[in-house]
């Protein structure tokens, strides 16, 4: 049976490879995925704290849009723990900042609108 730190690596992995479709949602820390009758949305917030730090959600949808699990950061070493009891698979604290930061350049076209403009840049 599938967990979500399996999912997790695997929509890291596609999205590396190119191989998922992010769109922006109407939030602007939130991309989503559609994967047939689900999706993946990864979104960034922050905790609030005096540090400010970001805080990374990764949420499996079903067909109806609700939320059916979900992962999130900061991976403290008790949350690593729990979540390897809870899951039997270690996921890397690195995972969801970069399934958000791939998946934000590929909504977004980074990519893309910097190659424009350094176009126009350079035409002038």
């Amino acid at each position: 049976m599938a967990n979500i730190a399996e999912i997790a690596k695997l929509v890291l992995e596609r999205t590396q490879e190119g191989r998922l479709a992010w769109e922006a949602t109407a939030g602007e820390n939130s991309y989503l995925a559609t994967l047939g009758n689900q999706s993946v949305r990864i979104s960034r917030g922050y905790d609030g704290m005096e540090s400010n730090a970001p805080v990374y959600s990764l949420s499996v949808l079903n067909k109806d849009g609700l939320e059916i699990e979900n992962l999130s950061t900061p991976i403290g070493e008790w949350m690593k723990a729990l979540q390897e009891r809870a899951f039997a698979t270690p996921i890397d604290k690195n995972t969801l900042p970069m399934i958000f930061l791939l998946a934000r350049r590929r909504a977004l076209e980074v990519d893309k609108e910097l190659d424009e403009l350094a176009k126009v840049l350079s035409a002038r």
